[in-house]
Parts: C-alpha cells; structure tokens; sequence
C-alpha cells in the first residue's frame, strides 16, 4: 500500500510530515463532536502510537500504555502537581462547608445597600476568591443570590459578574489550583526544547507572562467598569431593567443542594466565620513564598547567596516543592481549625476534603493524558511542534503569532468547553513552535524573555479562558448559572457581548503590539480606558 510504503520512509527518517498534526486534530475534533475531552484525548494518545508503530500492533499497544501513558503518569513533576493540586481542593472543600466563605461575604456585605455597591463587592470577592474557579463561582453565586435579590440586582448580572471573576483570577493567580497545571504545562514545553529549570525556570515564565494575558486582566477591568457606571448594553439590559425575584430561581438552587451526596451529613448549619477561610489561605500564600525563597537561595551558586535579592531566590526556587508542602500545611490549618471550634466533626471533615479532591479530579486526568499526548507529539515521537513551526513560518510572519495562538486557543476552548484541556494540547506545541520561528528568524540566542514567546505562552493561557468564558459547554458556564440562579441560555446570551468586546479590544491594543515590539503595559493602560469609553458609549442606566 502506497500510504504503509509512505510510512515506512517517514518511520525511518524521522519526518511525519502531516500525520504529526492528526493526534491533536482527531482531539479537537472529537472533543468538539462528542463535548468530553478525556476520552477524546486517550483516543488521540492511541492514535498517535498507531501511526508511530503502524507496522506492528503489539508496539503500538506496548507504546500507548508504556511509553506514553505510563511514563507521564510516573513523572515527578506531575505526581507532585497532582498531591499540590488534590491537597488544594480539600483545603476549599472544608473552607465551603466549615462556614469560612460565607463568613467572608458576611463581612464584606454587611454595609452595602446600593446595586452598585452590591456589584463591587461581587467583584472584590471575585478577586479574593483567587484559589479556585470553581469555589468562587459555587461559593460566590449561592451566597451572593439572596443579597442581590434585595438590592434589586438581577441574577443575569450576578452569573456574570461570578463567572468573569472566577477562572480569569485563579488562572492569573500565584497560588491556586490552576497554578500547578499550568506551570505543568509550560514545563512539558520546555522539556521538549531541552532547557533544565536553571536555564528556563517554568514557574519564573508563568511569573512573566502575566503583563501578556490581556484577556483575563481586562476580563476583570470590564466588570469593574460595568459595576462603577452602573450602566451596562446588549441583552443584559433587558435583565437588569426587568429584575428577577427571589423565587425565579430557586428550584435550580434546590435542585442543586439536593444533588449533593452528602446533603443530608451536612444539613446541620455552621457558624459563618470568615476567619476558617482567610487564614488557611495566609498559611498557603506565606508558606509558598518562604518556600520559594529558601530553595531558591539553596540553588544559588554559594558566592551569589550573598549578592542576591529576594526576587532572585523566589525566581529560582521549586515551585513544585514549594506549593505542595504550602498546600498541605494550609489543608491542615483549615481541618485544625474547624475541629478546634468543634463546627464539623471528625467525619465531616473528612468528606469534605474528599468531596473537594473529586471536584479536582477530572481536571487531573485531563492533565495526565495531554501530558501523555505531548510525549506522543514530541521531537522524539512524531515532532509535532517543528512541523507546525516550519508551515506557520512560511505563512505567518513572526509579529502575528501571539494573536494566532489567543485566536486558535480560544477557538478550541470555546469548542469544547475546556481551559484546562486546550492549555494541554497546545502549550507543548505553541511552545516548539515559537522556538522554532525565533531561531530561524535570526534575530540572536534564543531568550524565554522574548516578547514573542512571551505572548505566544500567554496566548495560549489567555485565549483558554477566552473560550471556555463564552461556551455554552464550559463546565464554569454551567456552574456560574446554576449557583446564581439564572436559566443557562440566559447567562450565555447576556456575558457573550462583554466578552467579545474585551477579547476584540484584547488583540486591538494588546496582543498585536506586543507582538510589533510595543510594551504590555501600554496595552493594558490603553485596554481598560477603552473598555470604559465602550462602557460609558453603549451603556445605559440600569436603573
């Protein structure tokens, strides 16, 4: 056959030509088809043995579960992203039922009367909530309901305001449950470039691609604008001029509670006390940095301890030790703490810990097989990367690929309703090929500080939460309107114009003159004057 004599050539020297590209296209593909993206990616994981080992069944077979499922299962780094990561929900599983969030809301809502009012203190809780998506979004739409039902603000802008302060915060976020995956992911991708931690840091990149994710900061900056002029323009207009009554939603919140499993072993309430959720996450924050700064200083060459800053020890410390011994000393202070008051017993406290490891779980295995997936499309494997690499650079010119990569990233995201699962299929490959244009542009040693890859590396990590904020399948979509109370077609029709405008005004004045050489900064400054002037020209009084 003409396609296994084309394979037998390739095999034996190494160039896959297009078959590279079809293991991550039959994922995207059927993750958008089917809407789940776990068995969409081990099909690709599958597919990709396949080609490599076309000739022999029994290779292809010993390749997808040794060579590629196994050996990413049983890599260091990823067991520790998992523990960081499993230890991190069990620390919001017991902040949510041992009372510490609505402690927290209490607090903060205690002398507000006034629907704008109302809706900067759903921002600023937003932003407090930094350490988990899916905690703001459960915590803060449930809470937050009743309250804004009184100050006559409607539960359209309320799952708005939830789910733009929910993954843009935990993604920008130093210490969260994204943190550890995506530092994971940026470090697949520098593995396959052959760079060790000292010369190419992962969680020091992640540090400085943060100027560069202008989607997720002028997310924020968007809803503090709509919040302050209390205007706001689209369909969610008619929302907000209407009102919705307590009683609207209800029976979804029921529903919801109702569902639970554990309902019945958590029926009793619990004093709020904001105290259960702010000083597990002091311990986390403080012991992360300390960490950071302690091996950070032990890598350090002994005559440079001396000189060196304490920027300079965080930047070069083990994120991965860091967050995990950070993550089970905060986990400990927060089943200390409720056990020491006596608001959950001992049993109590063990399902809610197990309840926030299964709300982590899913992302994991995602994680897990886009990590497999990469080993697939590796250099060594089918060389993705290079492949895309050298077609993008004879059709793209190099200033255009951070707004290339924002665009597919949040293209694929938006298809199938995944940050999580697009960072993994992308970042690995986004990575090579920005490598790849830059080495062959001539332009000088290669740097992880160049501007471009920068903006291709927060390309991918903006342009993910892009999508899954406007999919009608994201699983924060779903969340933000069933804890807000709000019919889910509702909240995606009215949150889709404020997205696309922040995303247009994203790659207008941030992703494409970063990509030109101009500063971030600049972008940023400029984007958030924008959206005000679109907020205070398409924008009506709510009331």
């Amino acid at each position: 056959m003409a396609w296994a004599a084309e394979q037998a050539s390739q095999a034996a020297g190494g160039d896959w030509g297009f078959w590279s590209l079809v293991p991550p296209l039959v994922a995207i593909v059927l993750a958008i088809w089917s809407g789940r993206v776990i068995p969409s990616l081990l099909i690709s994981v599958a597919v990709a043995a396949a080609i490599l080992h076309w000739s022999s069944p029994l290779q292809a077979v010993g390749a997808f579960c040794e060579t590629f499922l196994w050996q990413a299962l049983a890599d260091e780094d990823f067991l520790r992203i998992v523990v960081f990561t499993s230890l991190m929900g069990a620390m919001v599983g017991l902040m949510h039922r041992g009372g510490g969030m609505q402690g927290l809301v209490d607090l903060v809502t205690a002398r507000i009367r006034s629907p704008r009012g109302g809706q900067l203190a759903g921002w600023g809780l937003g932003l407090v909530v930094f350490f988990d998506d899916y905690a703001n979004t459960l915590l803060l739409g449930t809470t937050l309901a009743p309250w804004y039902d009184r100050l006559g603000i409607s539960r359209q802008k309320l799952a708005y305001i939830v789910d733009s302060t929910a993954a843009p915060v935990a993604g920008l976020a130093l210490v969260s449950t994204w943190v550890a995956a995506e530092v994971g992911y940026i470090q697949q991708g520098l593995d396959e470039l052959g760079l060790s931690p000292s010369q190419a840091n992962p969680f020091d990149l992640f540090v400085q691609t943060i100027p560069y994710r202008f989607y997720p900061i002028l997310a924020l900056a968007m809803v503090w604008w709509v919040a302050v002029s209390g205007r706001d323009f689209g369909p969610m207009r008619r929302y907000v001029a209407r009102g919705d009554s307590p009683e609207e939603a209800s029976p979804a919140a029921k529903d919801a509670a109702e569902a639970d499993p554990c309902h019945a072993l958590f029926a009793d309430p619990v004093p709020p006390r904001w105290i259960n959720a702010v000083l597990p996450v002091l311990v986390v924050l403080g012991l992360t940095l300390g960490l950071l700064a302690w091996t950070g200083r032990a890598s350090l060459p002994p005559d440079q301890r001396p000189l060196a800053t304490l920027w300079q020890w965080i930047r070069h410390g083990d994120a991965y030790v860091s967050l995990v011994y950070a993550s089970a000393a905060g986990m400990l202070c927060a089943w200390l703490l409720l056990r020491w008051q006596r608001v959950l017993s001992t049993r109590q406290c063990y399902w809610a810990a197990i309840q926030g490891v299964l709300q982590v779980a899913p992302a994991l295995v995602i994680l897990w097989l886009a990590s497999a997936l990469r080993r697939a499309t590796a250099p060594e494997a089918l060389d993705t990367g290079g492949y895309l690499a050298g077609v993008l650079q004879a059709h793209l010119a190099l200033p255009w690929l951070p707004t290339v990569v924002f665009l597919l990233a949040a293209a694929v995201s938006f298809a199938t309703g995944t940050s999580w699962g697009t960072m993994g299929i992308l970042m690995p490959l986004v990575i090579q090929t920005a490598h790849s244009m830059l080495a062959a542009s001539g332009g000088g040693p290669f740097s992880t500080a160049d501007p471009i890859f920068l903006g291709a590396v927060a390309g991918v990590l903006a342009g993910s939460i892009f999508g899954d904020h406007c999919s009608p399948i994201s699983d924060t979509t779903v969340l933000s309107s069933l804890a807000s109370g709000c019919p889910h077609m509702e909240h995606v029709w009215t949150q889709l114009p404020y997205a696309v405008v922040v995303a247009v005004v994203s790659v207008l004045l941030g992703t494409l003159p970063s990509g030109w050489g101009f500063s971030p900064w600049w972008g940023l400054l400029g984007g958030t004057a924008a959206l005000g002037l679109v907020v205070y020209t398409l924008g009506r009084p709510s009331r």
